[in-house]
């Protein structure tokens, strides 16, 4: 629309308005009366002046009787005309004008609309009036406007777009789009039509129309808004032919069939997805929403074919699962089924689905179960040369294994696990197989002695009995024979000559010439015992193996020994066998400085200074033992000869002091200490106070002090051992945790 300004005269007032707008001011009584003597002298002057002298004496003026928009301004001057109507539109402009509309206003101000008052066009008008036509015409004119007066509308002008604007705002408030009748889904109830409801429109160019008349006018400040009614486009008479058809189509559940199931669509829900499009049309089914329907049905029973299976279930037994046949929906064509019987009133639809068999059916399913069966039924014996075992019927459905193999001839495979067989023969296995021993070996006056011939061993073979047990069980023979081998030592009795142990690989030497008679016999008693024996390539040395019963009638006598004190913590007290911990940590250390691999080893509870004598001792270096009957139940001393070679374990006790060689066939390796030491941390300070024991083993009244207080501590030792060529070919690791020791004396009470 455009935005320019323009004037507006009063255009004459359209029929269809006529009747609602006063256009006109009636003129007072006193105005009439006073026009009518007017005129009456007007004839006496014409009659003695003539009509001339009337024209002449208006020529610069407005004639008599004439008035803008109420405002008399007959008989003045242009300039007068001006000032007055100016003066009476400069404040009517600025007051607001309400819009009425069913009880609610909307002020419009013309000044702020853009409706301004066109004073030259206005008094232009005003002076044109009476000046036109004949002479006789004029004389007409000026009679009746002095007898019933002339109103001349104020000529305005309009910013068009402005205006246009500040209507337009108010037509949301007014204006109302019709509502067409609809039958109403409620899921509540059944269909049913609601009835239209007659819309309102704002006319904006005819209330544009009254405002710019009213306000030419300077009428009064409220006029009604131009608002005819709407009609809907589709009324309630419209949709009955459809209303019968909307409710024959949701009137009942809809059935859907297929795979052997049913699903239920009730009325409530066919609501939702049934409509009615207007009058004539057909009834409309929502495609989108049946779709998504169908397809949650598909997503639900829809499966590709099922083999039948053969299991083993829970509580051990063979069970047939049984296959299925495939399931396919065909949504497509299942949503165009159910779309049709909605909109021709039927209610029963069967989905469109197609099948295909299973690959294995439930009866070869059946024919493997009974094969199985007839394979675990009577369990299995197993048999050898010294004995017999049976394996029960439920140990071979453990090991059964079945495959299922569609499209071949047997289509399910029945087996047994070669895994599962040799861990059920794993108990009998362990009563037949007897380990070779190697014959024992003592190195006495520089020469291999044998001690003890060695003794073959048996093993089961378990690749070709595990075959023969399970051939059996398909060959449906009721037992199977295991095969046993012998097993010849490694080492035979002959080899003696053959064995060099010519170098020294390590040495350790521990001082015990302070030692009391008692733990000195205990020491060199176990160095008698431990001297001299060797071990094989791969073979461990076992402190525990070597020296045999620590007791009385093996040599032994009571020494001191570190003890458990019965409340958690330890104590050093009379034990028979005190000191033998001396020359397993000696063994220990020249073990260790051999570079042989440590298997087990113990540090003692505290730590006992003479054990850590350079160069081969050093905290962290020491190895406790506790010989019982039971070798699991002891603290042992083991390490393995991984040296390729026989080695060793030579000793001497010369009364001060303890020394261990192992000695072998040289590598040439090198062993050597990280740091050049221990890693010493997390000291702990002993108490200060001396602790008093009662001892039986001491005479009455004798006192003897058996720990020196010092420091708890941390230790760690890392060994590398490298070939000949520098490679590192070991690295171990060894952390001792030391508690503090206090100064203890024991008191005798024997």
């Amino acid at each position: 629309m455009s935005s320019t300004t323009r004037s507006v005269h009063s255009p004459k007032m359209p029929d269809k308005w006529a009747a609602s707008i006063e256009g006109w001011s009636l003129v007072s009584i006193a105005g009439v009366a006073g026009r009518f003597l007017s005129v009456v002298a007007l004839f006496l002057v014409a009659g003695v002046v003539g009509l001339a002298l009337y024209g002449f004496t208006h020529d610069d003026r407005v004639f008599e009787g004439v008035d803008v928009s109420g405002v008399e301004i007959g008989g003045m001057t242009s300039a007068e005309a001006r000032s007055t109507i100016d003066r009476e539109f400069v404040t009517y402009l600025d007051q607001p004008i309400l819009l009425a509309h069913n009880g609610e206003t909307f002020p419009v101000v013309p000044s702020a609309v853009g409706v301004t008052l066109n004073v030259d066009a206005t008094i232009s008008e005003a002076m044109a009036f009476g000046r036109d036509g004949s002479i006789w015409n004029r004389t007409q004119t000026w009679a009746r406007s002095l007898l019933r007066g002339k109103s001349i509308p104020a000529v305005l002008s309009v910013n068009d777009a402005k205006l246009d604007r500040a209507l337009i705002r108010i037509a949301p408030s007014v204006a109302v789009p019709p509502a067409n009748a609809y039958i109403q889904m409620d899921t509540d109830s059944e269909p049913a039509i609601v009835s239209e409801v007659p819309g309102v429109a704002f006319d904006l160019g005819a209330t544009k129309y009254v405002l710019l008349d009213q306000v030419a006018r300077m009428g009064d400040s409220s006029i009604a808004i131009v608002a005819p009614p709407v009609t809907p486009k589709i009324g309630g008479a419209d949709l009955a032919p459809q209303l019968a058809e909307v409710q024959s189509a949701v009137g009942s559940t809809l059935m859907l069939s297929g795979a052997g199931r049913y699903w239920a669509v009730g009325s409530s829900d066919l609501k939702r997805i049934v409509s009615s499009s207007g009058p004539g049309a057909p009834v409309v089914v929502n495609e989108d929403a049946v779709r998504l329907f169908v397809r949650g049905i598909a997503d639900e029973i829809e499966h590709a074919p099922i083999d039948a299976r053969l299991v083993v279930n829970d509580s051990g037994a063979l069970e047939v699962v049984p296959g299925a046949a495939s399931i396919d929906v065909n949504v497509n064509s299942s949503v165009k089924t159910i779309v049709n019987a909605l909109t021709s009133g039927t209610h029963d639809v069967a989905l469109t689905i197609k099948s295909a068999p299973a690959a294995i059916s439930d009866q070869q399913a059946q024919d493997a179960r009974l094969r199985a069966e007839q394979l675990v039924a009577d369990g299995l014996q197993i048999t050898w040369k010294d004995g017999s075992a049976q394996f029960a019927r439920s140990e071979l459905i453990a090991a059964i294994t079945i495959e299922s193999r569609p499209g071949e001839a047997e289509p399910i495979a029945v087996g047994f696990s070669l895994i599962v067989v040799a861990n059920l023969l794993g108990p009998i296995v362990e009563q037949i197989n007897i380990e070779a021993s190697n014959g024992r070996y003592r190195f006495v006056d520089n020469a291999v002695k044998l001690v003890e011939k060695g003794s073959n061993g048996q093993t089961v073979d378990m690749d070709k009995s595990t075959d023969t047990i399970i051939s059996a069980i398909m060959d449906g023979k009721e037992g199977a024979a295991l095969t046993v081998k012998t097993v010849k030592p490694k080492f035979s009795n002959t080899s003696a000559k053959k064995i060099q142990v010519n170098d020294v690989l390590g040495m350790a030497s521990t001082y015990y010439g302070n030692s009391s008679d008692a733990r000195r016999k205990n020491v060199e008693r176990a160095v008698e015992l431990e001297n001299g024996w060797l071990v094989a390539p791969g073979d461990l040395f076992s402190y525990w193996e070597n020296i045999g019963q620590v007791d009385e009638k093996h040599g032994f006598v009571t020494g001191l020994g570190i003890l458990s004190d019965g409340a958690g913590g330890i104590t050093t007290a009379p034990v028979v066998g005190g000191g033998i911990c001396q020359v397993s940590t000696t063994i220990f250390q020249s073990a260790f400085w051999s570079g042989l691999e440590i298997v087990e080893r113990t540090a003692h509870p505290y730590w006992l200074q003479s054990y850590g004598q350079p160069p081969s001792g050093m905290k962290g270096l020491d190895a406790m033992v506790d010989i019982v009957d039971d070798q699991t139940a002891s603290l042992d001393l083991k390490f393995r000869n991984t040296t390729g070679n026989w080695i060793a374990v030579v000793m001497t006790a010369d009364g001060e002091n303890v020394r261990s060689e192992i000695r072998g066939t040289s590598q040439g390796w090198n062993v050597v200490v990280q740091g050049d030491g221990p890693t010493i941390d997390k000291l702990v300070d002993p108490p200060t106070e001396t602790m008093y024991q009662d001892s039986p083993e001491l005479p009455a009244g004798e006192e003897k002090q058996v720990e020196t207080a010092q420091q708890g501590f941390n230790a760690t030792v890392v060994r590398i051992v490298r070939d000949k060529d520098g490679n590192v070919i070991d690295q171990y690791t060894i952390t001792s945790t030391y508690v503090p020791s206090v100064n203890r004396i024991l008191r005798g009470t024997g």
